[in-house]
């Protein structure tokens, strides 16, 4: 042809690069979500993108196809004497936030690669569950259970401190604990004093900083106790707090009499053997360089003989001194249901050095005094009770299995949906605080932005399809953890659609040898013509909710995501 344009290239291989090669990094503006990979629909955009850039120094600006530069243009049949130095570009990079990558770029055959990191963010909300109903004098403390998101409902944040306040009567008490990595979740244990068993409530605050506190709606309560006052008799000390099925526990007996016991025969006696059982060989002397001891299981009880040694060492520090005799370890059954076991302290013989009557009572023959219990409440000379109380799940969290909370759905691009994997904690206040179950019976509450996800399964799998192109602020799957309701907030970004279309030139021609020279033929006898890239852009959306307006990404290209529909 004659008419080809003087100011186009002439001579152009089609297998040179046109700029930045197609297929490396896609650049991006500085301002866009670092973690949204462009063809890795679950990768999360966070609030406070991180921008990296690559930097090309002594770049020697030979057989460059094209490429501007202070305002001149430069051609293949040019060669440029100069160095092009602090060539830099933003990297819109396809990575997991928190963890290290590489990423490499070329220009020419100039290379160069940086290590990058998406960055986690602070935690901004927080969620508590009480673990702890009660403190007693066995159980001076108060448990919550904590989980923590991001702005972006991500629950892997930075590990910092989670704060509980407890307080009662005016004194506080504080703790704090650290989020795991990537549940956020952390359970923080305040310890008080016997002085706070008053009777009085405890109320309980946490948050983020000891200056940003939320009150909890749940109010510990306090047992009061007061330790027994008694002589010449005996004691079972029994588990205050009360117990659940499979929990182990060990009950103490003592003995307060003018002397050390030369001897004694007593029976720590159950009322509901089927609720509660004797740890086979668990039973202890405590001081059995001064006493023998002889143990009997039976059907109702725990049959104990203790004699004292010739010449052992003296136990007790003066007269109606505390003298422990003995342990024993039981376990709750997984035959116990929620109520209380009578536990009795029956005494058969007692003797320091002379036969003592038990509080006062006479033993008859062949018969028994009842003894102390220390338990629930104090038992003076009557029978006490042990509480047995259902593991039942107090609370629930749940998150997506690797722990984002915002997401870009790419799905009306590629045309291929993206299925999300979600989990739940429930909360217990016996055992094991956190312990890991499937959501069930899941739903998308209407009221966080219809049309921005769906839940399919038992499983409780969050869908982005491609139907799904509103976007969503602030969405919440409700499910169902041991039949208690967790709450999953998700934020959902979407593609405006529909998208532009560029090419990188307006014409396309022939080529030559030179300008207006002779045609390039190949031994094909074709002519070689020239080429121009098709690059599909467009940008993600935010929309507005919560008083704060829509976001928008700039404009990204997203050609990989849409060439396999084109």
């Amino acid at each position: 042809p004659t008419d080809i344009p003087t100011d186009v290239p002439t001579d152009v291989p089609t297998d040179a690069p046109t700029s930045i090669p197609t297929d490396g990094p896609t650049f991006g503006p500085t301002d866009m979500p670092s973690e949204s990979p462009t063809d890795v629909p679950s990768l999360v955009p966070t609030s406070n993108p991180t921008v990296e850039t690559i930097a090309f120094v002594g770049v020697d600006m030979v057989r460059t196809t094209e490429l501007a530069f202070a305002g001149t243009t430069l051609h293949d049949t040019e060669v440029a004497t100069g160095v092009l130095a602090n060539v830099s570009a933003t990297v819109f990079h396809e990575s997991v936030f928190g963890d290290a990558s590489t990423v490499a770029a070329s220009l020419g055959t100039v290379h160069e690669q940086v290590t990058v990191s998406g960055t986690v963010q602070p935690a901004v909300h927080v969620e508590g569950v009480v673990l702890d109903r009660a403190i007693y004098r066995d159980w001076l403390k108060v448990r919550v259970a904590l989980q923590v998101r991001d702005a972006g409902f991500n629950t892997r944040v930075e590990r910092s401190q989670v704060h509980v306040v407890v307080q009662q009567l005016g004194v506080n008490v504080s703790a704090s604990c650290v989020a795991h990595r990537t549940r956020g979740t952390c359970v923080a244990t305040a310890t008080v004093s016997a002085s706070w068993l008053s009777g009085a409530p405890v109320h309980v605050w946490y948050g983020l900083s000891l200056d940003a506190m939320v009150l909890s709606g749940s109010v510990v309560q306090t047992v009061p106790y007061a330790a027994p006052v008694f002589a010449d008799n005996l004691v079972a000390v029994v588990p205050a707090r009360p117990r659940v099925g499979g929990e182990v526990f060990d009950v103490e007996v003592l003995a307060r009499a003018p002397a050390d016991v030369e001897s004694a025969k007593f029976t720590l006696h159950v009322g509901q053997t089927d609720a509660v059982a004797f740890v086979e060989g668990s039973a202890r002397g405590t001081h059995e360089a001064t006493w023998t001891y002889q143990f009997d299981v039976r059907a109702d009880g725990l049959a104990v003989v203790v004699n004292r040694k010739p010449g052992g060492p003296a136990v007790s520090s003066g007269p109606q001194a505390e003298q422990r005799l003995m342990t024993v370890r039981m376990r709750v059954t997984g035959a116990a249901v929620a109520g209380t076991v009578s536990m009795q302290m029956r005494v058969q013989e007692l003797n320091a050095p002379v036969p003592i009557n038990p509080g006062g009572t006479p033993i008859p023959l062949g018969g028994y005094v009842l003894g102390h219990v220390d338990g629930v409440a104090v038992a003076m000379g009557a029978p006490g009770v042990l509480a047995v109380v259902d593991d039942v799940v107090l609370g629930a969290f749940a998150q997506t299995a690797g722990g984002q909370g915002s997401f870009v759905n790419v799905a009306p691009l590629t045309g291929v949906s993206t299925a999300i994997d979600t989990t739940g904690f429930a909360v217990h206040g016996y055992g094991a605080a956190l312990r890991q179950r499937s959501l069930a019976s899941c739903a998308v509450d209407p009221s966080g932005g219809a049309g921005a996800l769906a839940v399919v399964g038992t499983g409780c799998t969050v869908v982005l399809s491609v139907g799904h192109t509103n976007g969503s602020r602030q969405s919440y799957v409700v499910g169902d953890v041991d039949g208690v309701v967790a709450t999953l907030p998700l934020r959902i970004w979407v593609p405006e659609m529909p998208i532009a279309v560029h090419v990188d030139t307006q014409v396309l021609r022939p080529m030559t040898v030179r300008l207006g020279g002779v045609l390039m033929y190949t031994a094909g006898c074709n002519v070689r013509t020239t080429s121009a890239r098709v690059r599909g852009v467009t940008r993600f959306a935010l929309p507005s909710g919560d008083g704060v307006g829509a976001q928008y990404t700039d404009a990204v290209d997203v050609t990989r995501l849409v060439v396999a529909r084109a």
